[in-house]
């Protein structure tokens, strides 16, 4: 383990070293990507945990989830399908109204 600490510190003075080397605007440029970057991996981390919760929750209560999901996705498109009908039918009987009346007018 004294050997990784050792072998860290000098990546760190050799990068601090290489930093100090930069120009003003070579820093801030690799100050903000550095930023970037732990904020990236933060969110990746986060990421992990949260899948990790939620495969857990997933294995605890199974898989009924997935089906009452596919029920409720028929549902809304059989929902979806009747106002459709019902407007297919106010204009059929508008049009069969047209027709009746058409004769009664020419008696």
């Amino acid at each position: 383990m004294c050997d990784n600490n050792t072998e860290k510190t000098k990546k760190y003075t050799k990068t601090r070293s290489s930093f100090d080397g930069l120009g003003a605007n070579e820093k801030a440029a690799f100050l903000v990507e550095s930023a970037i970057q732990m904020v990236v991996e933060g969110v990746r981390q986060a990421g992990d945990a949260v899948a990790d919760v939620l495969k857990n929750v997933t294995a605890e209560f199974g898989n009924g989830d997935e089906d009452t999901s596919s029920e409720d996705a028929s549902k809304d498109e059989k929902t979806e399908a009747k106002p459709a009908a019902n407007g297919k039918k106010k204009k059929k009987a508008g049009a069969k109204k047209a027709t009746k009346e058409e004769p009664e007018s020419a008696d």
